[in-house]
């Protein structure tokens, strides 16, 4: 559980370090996908938002080392680190920029086809 929380303050410290540093400042789902963009983690990533309007967009996982390692390793767990380690990481950026932003996964390990995305998630706020 140590790892857990070290992770959830890592998340908030970045969300507002980058927020602070590169002066992003906001309340909706852009806001998110830019402090999201700009995560050093996501360097590693090769991924695409579709950004519908200020309130809603897709975030989509093309390629993660992660998952390829874990996927590897053959034991299952990708279903439950991807779904545990990503929501928490998404749910914290978003809520830092507004509580009310749902993050919800679409799509998640494990998959079929190597080839296919490795996961999906809307960002979405009711306004």
């Amino acid at each position: 559980m140590r790892y857990r929380d070290a992770e959830k303050r890592a998340r908030a410290y970045e969300a507002e370090a980058l927020s602070s540093l590169l002066n992003i400042q906001g309340d909706d789902v852009a806001t998110v996908m830019k402090l999201i963009q700009l995560s050093p983690w996501v360097q590693n990533l090769k991924f695409e938002m579709d950004i519908e309007d200020n309130d809603h967009a897709i975030y989509t996982v093309r390629d993660c080392p992660t998952l390829a390692i874990l996927e590897n390793e053959g034991k299952g767990n990708d279903t439950t680190i991807c779904l545990d380690a990503c929501m928490m990481s998404g749910r914290i950026t978003a809520h830092y920029c507004n509580p009310k932003i749902k993050v919800t996964p679409l799509k998640l390990p494990p998959r079929e086809i190597k080839d296919d995305i490795c996961c999906r998630w809307e960002f979405k706020l009711e306004r």
